[in-house]
């Protein structure tokens, strides 16, 4: 399906029906049976995509050879070779890609030639059947089919926690969430001009909306402040929210970037947004995967170049490190709770210095510059987050000196002549109990630090933690996320299960999956806890006030974890 958006801009050969046309050239040239996608698909994909194609492969006709020798660079992790690809030998049997491009149903075309793909989401051209990238979305949503197998239609997206939001409602949510975080910024009195820019759909009212922000001088900060924002849905699924977003903010940074005369290409813009000010969890490896291709269809889609300048860079940015994998509640390493909103040490200079240095790499690594690597970020993320939690092990060690010195102090005080009654006594005892619940806090969090650094070794032992996963965002300047924005999984409170378990592994609804079940929602309680510490009176390795199991919080604590 990509590659049907692909060929619609006419990138793969000047041809925009070059995969039939590569299918049938398969077909005449006499090549063994079943072997279209092991010398030729894979050709196209690992090689071509790759700017590795030699030329060398005597199977393809001439026109087939110069079309992929031309190309487009796109690599971005999509046309990569994994372990996966290394551990298995994929067959695919020709009758498979004869059902895509021949014959469907019995009937003639294949299933992928029957629609029109087009290149913008929600366009169709004229009165076509068209299939737009947003398409990719609605892929995503059927997997769940796979993922739920044998359970009714409304127990599959019900157990998923998987509800279609229309694209009217994304958009609104966007903006309305934009206007806030820009006001937030710019001072509550520029909101009704923000809401007329960020509102501002057609070009009438764009172009209204945009001279009354020249009128009161607001342009270059709105730029700025609009270009630093930055946004996370945790709960990304295809990339909806992702998608909506990006929209808007390519939209207003395109108006602002004709008022201050800065000159920046359609695909240069949406790249950089990407690159720098979109954020994405979801705890389904495939949909993290659909969302980075929603992403890269908006990026190629926009994509207006010469035949020299495809092969120039990757045209796809590596998104690896913008949308991660894992379970957004419930952070844990080793056993212990490593939730959000713990209080934050003074990062020294050395260590700000870092966090600079590696968001720099990320994004060289998103631009695909060769000498940046994977591994060589993981392995970075995890030192530079051990010596975060270094650093304010220190801190606690320091302030609890502090404290056993005030006590004691206080201690022999109270030995002193008159000192030890009355008035003066209660204040001392009050005083010293206040120091003692200080203390105990820290060398709880001191143990906390201590387990999480033992359980942090290697890379293999990282989960998804927030601050790792984006320790750039939660360990600068700015301590996290200017907007979350998303729908998260509704979930009946009955429902509510590991998101990576199903209840087939356990040989259904017996007493080891209800333990399962009990076992994560009491991680559920814990993450929500850590969250709000005052109202539930958390404090590290103690008990703490929780929710009624049947609490809406506790049913939509997607919701609620993340948006504190």
């Amino acid at each position: 399906m990509f590659l049907y958006f692909i060929q619609r801009k006419r990138w793969l050969g000047g041809n925009s029906r070059f995969l039939s046309d590569f299918w049938f050239a398969y077909r005449i040239s006499g090549q063994p049976g079943d072997s279209f996608f092991d010398r030729w698909l894979s050709v196209l994909f690992f090689e071509a995509f790759n700017n590795g194609f030699h030329g060398g492969h005597r199977q393809f006709p001439d026109d087939i050879r110069s079309a992929l020798a031309q190309a487009p660079y796109l690599n971005g992790g999509l046309f990569t070779k994994n372990k996966l690809d290394d551990k298995h030998d994929a067959k695919l049997p020709d009758e498979f890609f004869t059902t895509l491009f021949d014959t469907f149903n019995d009937s003639t075309p294949g299933f992928l030639e029957r629609y029109n793909f087009t290149i913008a989401e929600s366009t169709p051209l004229d009165i076509e059947v068209a299939v737009d990238p947003e398409m990719i979305g609605n892929v995503y949503e059927s997997l769940v089919n796979i993922t739920f197998e044998g359970r009714a239609e409304d127990d599959r997206r019900g157990g998923a926690g998987i509800f279609y939001t229309p694209r009217v409602e994304i958009d609104l949510m966007c903006r309305l969430s934009l206007v806030d975080a820009l006001a937030n910024r710019l001072g509550v009195g520029s909101k009704p001009l923000l809401y007329d820019a960020i509102f501002a759909y057609d070009p009438t009212e764009k172009e209204s909306a945009d001279r009354a922000l020249a009128a009161q001088k607001l342009w270059p900060d709105f730029n700025r402040v609009l270009r630093e924002t930055t946004v996370c849905d945790p709960a990304c699924g295809s990339g909806s929210f992702l998608v909506g977003m990006l929209l808007v903010l390519d939209d207003l940074q395109a108006r602002a970037n004709a008022q201050l005369g800065l000159e920046e290409t359609p695909y240069e813009r949406r790249r950089r947004i990407i690159g720098e000010q979109l954020y994405g969890v979801d705890v389904m490896d495939w949909a993290v995967h659909i969302a980075e291709l929603r992403l890269w269809l908006q990026l190629v889609v926009e994509t207006d170049l010469q035949p020299a300048e495809l092969q120039f860079r990757p045209l796809l940015p590596n998104l690896t490190f913008k949308i991660r994998c894992g379970d957004s509640l419930v952070q844990e390493i080793g056993g212990i709770n490593f939730g959000l909103h713990r209080a934050h040490s003074h990062v020294p200079a050395p260590l700000k210095g870092r966090i600079t240095r590696l968001k720099g790499r990320k994004l060289r690594f998103y631009q695909g510059e060769g000498d940046v690597s994977e591994a060589m970020l993981q392995h970075e993320e995890l030192a530079l987050f051990r010596d975060v939690l270094n650093h304010k092990s220190k801190d606690l060690q320091d302030g609890i000196v502090v404290l056993n010195r005030r006590i004691e102090s206080r201690l022999e005080q109270g030995e002193l002549p008159g000192i030890g009654t009355g008035k003066a006594k209660q204040e001392r005892l009050k005083l010293e109990d206040e120091w003692r619940a200080e203390r105990d806090e820290k060398q709880a969090e001191l143990r906390r630090i201590d387990e999480a650094l033992d359980a942090l070794r290697t890379v293999r032992d990282v989960p998804f933690v927030w601050d790792i996963a984006f320790v750039e965002i939660f360990e600068g300047d700015k301590r996290g996320f200017d907007i979350v924005v998303g729908n998260p999984p509704y979930v009946r409170q009955e429902m509510i299960a590991p998101p990576t378990c199903k209840t087939d592994d356990f040989g259904g609804e017996t007493s080891r999956w209800r333990e399962q079940k009990k076992v994560y929602k009491a991680k559920l309680q814990a993450s929500v806890a850590v969250a709000w510490r005052n109202f539930f009176h958390y404090k590290p390795g103690s008990a703490f006030r929780k929710l009624d199991g049947k609490s809406d919080l506790t049913s939509t604590s997607t919701c609620t974890a993340c948006r504190s």
